[in-house]
This record gives structure tokens, sequence and C-alpha cells, in this order.
């Protein structure tokens, strides 16, 4: 693989907003959208679930919407102007906003029989916990999958469960033939390559805490990738709320 060119200047900004933090505020249905950099955190409102006092999740946040309108606005959201009806409801309920990587599940496999200190695997787990929050780690799945799924204890790692709807395909494509037609996801699935899967597997079984670096560096990669192939969409929406000035 030919090594990548550095970034350019307004590519390096894009990414750095990818991974800043996101916090949620709480906002009345009547509000309007008001998104803002606060010291090293980005706030924004949240009209998802307001009418219904829904506990606030950034990865539904408003900047996370906007996030995924430009991000998706030529696949998923092709033929759509809004994501979320006027009471902050969801239009289309075959997806949501879902965070890619996060520590609930994991937490809760380390934790048993775990041979690791239990304030370093601790440290471990607060230090990734205050990065996941981000843009870069934010995406949109089938509702069922992801805002409506029960987890199971089951830890929550993107690969896996990519490599699950691979191995399920016959029966996810039964289950939900409209999402599946119409964004591709047959093309998608089929084409994915899984040969870290089996590491990530092992990982966990061991309870090994470098899982924890793959973590930091899966968010890295993304955000990297996104500011060089969205960069014209991502600038434009990071400068429309003033994300951007320095």
């Amino acid at each position: 693989m030919p090594e990548k060119s550095p970034l350019t200047a307004k590519e390096k900004l894009i990414k750095d907003i990818l991974l800043t933090q996101i916090e949620s505020v709480k906002t009345g249905p009547e509000e309007k959208k008001k998104i803002w950099k606060e010291g090293s955190t980005i706030k924004s409102t949240q009209h998802y679930g307001s009418k219904f006092k829904r506990a606030l999740d950034p990865d539904m946040s408003d900047i996370a919407i906007a996030f995924y309108k430009a991000l998706y606005k030529d696949t998923i959201l092709k033929d759509k102007r809004e994501i979320l009806l006027e009471d902050g409801s969801i239009i289309d309920r075959e997806f949501a906003g879902d965070t890619i990587l996060t520590v609930k599940s994991l937490r809760y496999v380390y934790s048993r029989n775990n041979d690791t200190d239990e304030s370093e695997l601790e440290k471990c787990f607060q230090h990734v916990d205050e990065k996941i929050h981000c843009l870069a780690n934010f995406w949109v799945i089938p509702m069922r999958h992801g805002r409506r799924s029960k987890k199971l204890n089951y830890y929550d790692s993107p690969d896996l469960y990519l490599e699950k709807i691979r191995n399920n395909f016959d029966e996810y494509k039964e289950m939900f033939p409209k999402f599946f037609d119409k964004y591709s996801v047959s093309d998608m699935v089929r084409d994915l390559c899984f040969e870290e899967s089996e590491q990530r597997r092992k990982q966990i079984a061991d309870r090994d805490i470098n899982i924890f670096r793959s973590y930091e560096e899966a968010m890295d990669e993304r955000a990297d990738l996104l500011a060089r192939d969205k960069t014209d969409e991502l600038y434009e929406l990071f400068s429309t709320y003033g994300l951007t000035d320095r």
C-alpha cells in the first residue's frame, strides 16, 4: 500500500474537529439549533427526542445529525431532506445514528475474572471513554441493530458486528429487505475483509488491554479518511457553525 501524503492544513483542521468530543445539551422542542466550541469540546443542542425528554446522546445531537446529512447525502439520505420530524422523532426508522466503538459491553466482559490490575484497567476505560464521543466514531446503521437492539453483554465492535452480518447474510436480508436493497448492503458486506476479527476476538478472550490502543487508532484512521475524502462537504458544514474559526 502506498504511503499516504501528508494532510493539507484544511484536512488537518477537519480531522481535528472530527476527533473533538461532542457534548449534547438539554434542548426544548422550540429552541433553535445551536452548535459551538467551548474549550476542547463541541457543544450541541439535541432536538432528537426533545419533546419526549429522551436521554442526551451525542451520536444523535444536532451536530451529529448534520454530520450524517453531509456524509450520507448521496447514499442513505439521497431522497431525504431531513432526518427528524418537528417533534424530534426519526423520520425513517430503518436507520439511526450510533456510536461505533463503546466501552460499556467491553467493561462488563473485562471486569469478569480479569487478572489485570483493576486500577490500570479502570484508567484504560476512562481514557477511552473520554475520547469516543466524537464524529469520527459515529455512523448510521439499522435502528434495530443499534438503538433498539439488546446488547446481551456483547462487545460493541464494528468488525465483529459486520462479520455477524456476513455470517448471517441470508437471514438478515430476509429480515431487512428494504434496507439491504436500498443501501446496497449486499455489495458492501460481501466485499469486506474480516482478517482482523479473529485477532479482536482473541484480545477480548484474553482481556488484552492493548485493545484500547486499537480504539484510538481506529478513530484516528476514520477521521483521517473522512478528512481526505469529504474535505469540501465537511469544511462547509463545520464553517457554518464557526467550528473552523481559529
